[in-house]
């Protein structure tokens, strides 16, 4: 009964953590352009729209930054505007959520001359990838093993760039590290791989050494998994530092750790069902520094709890 009710604690905080997203946190743009006046445009939200904003939202912002767009949070505005490069201002009273502000400047922007170049040209700064889902263990059919195998390949964001950059061809990547296969890299084609066949291998085993399931090393025994092309990404600047280790997800990352720690079944949520979580909750609920605070207060009171009590 105890470790049951360590559980549900747990459990519970974990939600409680996915519902405080913290989207842009970290985010920072600097791709410049050398113009005669400002090196770059500069969107101004109101801190209410960027402290609410979404992982699509951050989206819209690594997209804007590809044209020379920099999105920023500005307190002392209500409503979005964006400052051109010759100091001009643009006012977007009628946007009311950070999309519908970064669409209309987007819009704006390749509308202008200069703008419609920097837009012309915005895939060679930011190279637009295709969008995998992490479908099962093994991609099947087995179709040899794949057309081109590659080990010793440093993660799965790595094979998945060989894949990439056989995009006409490849359709799937199967990613594994386990007894026998030493960070082995499968590439397979469009339309042989089966999404309800490969599913049906299991639910995939994405264990890292830092938590990302395709940009960090993987754990030896514990990563195996058939990524499926499904969509497209939006570019992401090749020079922006945006990455997303936030407070807040390591703290969910610290609570789902403990719950697996306890949990009878050992099976990991992909990184697609975790966006899905954060997505689908951090427009009603907006970023709190206290909230987290208090999380993390939670967080020690609960381990003393479970595993001293």
């Amino acid at each position: 009964m105890h470790y049951l009710l360590c559980d549900a604690i747990i459990f519970a905080c974990t939600l409680s953590v996915w519902l405080v997203d913290a989207s842009m946190d970290g985010f920072k743009c600097d791709m410049t352009r050398i113009t005669g006046y400002a090196d770059h445009r500069t969107l101004n939200l109101p801190a209410a729209l960027w402290d609410s904003a979404s992982h699509a939202d951050r989206a819209w912002a690594e997209k804007l930054c590809c044209i020379f767009t920099w999105v920023v949070r500005d307190s002392g505005t209500t409503t979005p505007f964006m400052i051109t490069f010759d100091g001009g201002r643009r006012n977007y009273q009628d946007a009311v959520t950070f999309a519908a502000a970064a669409q209309r400047v987007y819009s704006a922007v390749c509308g202008m001359s200069m703008g419609s170049q920097d837009c012309a040209s915005e895939s060679d700064r930011c190279p637009v990838m295709r969008k995998y889902e992490a479908v099962g263990q093994l991609c099947r059919p087995k179709n040899n093993d794949g057309y081109a195998i590659s080990t010793q390949v440093v993660s799965a964001s790595a094979c998945r760039a060989k894949c990439e950059a056989d995009a006409s061809k490849c359709g799937a990547f199967e990613y594994e590290y386990v007894a026998g296969d030493d960070r082995e890299c499968e590439l397979h084609e469009k339309g042989i791989v089966d999404r309800v066949a490969t599913a049906a291998m299991g639910v995939c085993l994405l264990a890292t050494t830092g938590g990302d399931a395709l940009l960090d090393p993987p754990v030896l025994g514990q990563y195996r998994c058939c990524w499926v092309v499904n969509g497209t990404e939006i570019g992401v600047p090749k020079m922006s530092a945006s990455t997303t280790t936030t407070t807040t997800s390591s703290f969910t990352i610290a609570l789902v750790s403990l719950s697996l720690a306890y949990s009878t079944q050992q099976q990991r949520t992909t990184t697609a069902t975790t966006t899905n979580v954060r997505s689908s909750t951090s427009a009603s609920l907006p970023t709190s520094s206290s909230t987290v605070a208090c999380h993390s207060v939670a967080l020690v009171v609960l381990f003393f709890v479970c595993f001293y009590a």
